[in-house]
């Protein structure tokens, strides 16, 4: 072996080093960032690279884990997790129950702050009118229908509204083994601008998907792909950047991922009241998750939710950047949006999730 290989391994680590203290925030807790820079020196090189790639990129290239090997002693790996995010991501990240994983995860505690998102918490519609179906009693039901403790969202632009939620967080379901794949496809996805749908409809089969404007080694749904007409759709199509990220768990509920750097305008059957008659429009901020679809209570809400006019309770809509509905908008339908998707479910994908 060449005697100066060792050298420049430890020079590349200490010019690493260097590098990754510069990003972490100016803000960040003192205690926070004292974590981050031990960790930082005990740190391999392929660590650290994995690590660097993910804050260059903020996300856009599908960095792989950063498992605490060695870990600090004495040290809950769980407030490790949180000082990596408070450092690098959000200074008001108090708990991994604020958390959510990134589907791409494979490791149980993973340190790259990228394999994270805030979790919105938006309930599901409620289960009462079908406790008697479900078999639910109260325990289960108040585990179904609640989330992750963190905010709801009102859909003003300018004006949101953040209403604390004292929530707990019910346990995480796992995604399915990512090589698994569904012969029908558990969704079709269609990208429309207006009125008009643009190109074919895309069959997911993998248990997540990626919509994109523009990432890095994407693999997924390209929208730069497809041809504009509409000067509109064009600019704010480049606003998409790295997109959305929609993921299937195992109690199959469906999980929408904010990847990019401006809010998305989501319309779900599932998270409004089961007696509403009028679309409500949630809110998701950029870095953010929610739940957004659940098939077994979908199937429920198209024989008994009362509605007026065209209905589909197996899809979900989404509008980038703009939104739509209410008195906030002027936009009062989603095909007066100029880039939006459509989340087409398969009821009779395989039930062995």
């Amino acid at each position: 072996m060449c005697p100066n290989v060792p050298m420049l391994s430890l020079y590349r680590k200490r010019q690493l080093r260097r590098k990754l203290r510069n990003k972490v925030q100016k803000l960040a807790p003192k205690e926070a960032c004292q974590l981050v820079y031990e960790l930082l020196n005990i740190f391999e090189e392929a660590q650290l690279e994995t690590l660097f790639l993910a804050l260059d990129s903020r996300g856009g290239n599908c960095t792989g884990c950063i498992p605490p090997q060695p870990p600090l002693l004495g040290v809950d790996p769980q407030n490790i997790v949180v000082a990596m995010c408070k450092a690098y991501r959000w200074l008001d990240i108090s708990s991994t129950t604020q958390l959510r994983k990134m589907p791409f995860c494979d490791h149980p505690i993973c340190l790259n702050p990228f394999h994270y998102t805030k979790f919105t918490d938006i309930p599901l519609t409620s289960l009462n009118m079908f406790q008697e179906d479900f078999n639910l009693n109260d325990e289960e039901m108040f585990e179904t229908e609640v989330g992750f403790g963190s905010m709801s969202t009102s859909i003003d632009d300018d004006n949101d509204v953040i209403i604390p939620s004292p929530r707990t967080p019910p346990p995480a379901a796992p995604y399915p083994m990512r090589t698994r794949s569904h012969s029908a496809g558990w969704c079709s996805l269609a990208y429309w601008e207006g009125r008009n749908r643009i190109g074919r409809l895309f069959p997911v089969h993998e248990d997540y998907v990626n919509v994109f404007e523009f990432l890095p080694k994407g693999d997924g749904l390209c929208l730069a792909a497809m041809t504009s007409s509409n000067p509109e759709s064009k600019k704010v199509k480049k606003t998409i950047g790295h997109g959305v990220t929609i993921a299937i768990d195992r109690l199959r509920q469906v999980w929408l991922f904010n990847r990019g750097e401006h809010a998305i305008f989501v319309h779900s059957p599932v998270l409004e009241p089961a007696t509403s008659r009028t679309q409500l429009v949630h809110k998701l901020h950029s870095d953010h998750c929610m739940r957004v679809f659940d098939f077994g209570l979908a199937t429920k809400l198209r024989t008994v939710k009362p509605h007026v006019g065209p209905y589909e309770a197996q899809s979900v809509r989404l509008s980038f950047t703009k939104g739509w509905g209410g008195p906030n908008y002027r936009r009062q339908c989603i095909t007066t949006c100029p880039c939006w998707l459509e989340i087409l479910f398969n009821a009779n994908s395989n039930d062995s999730l």
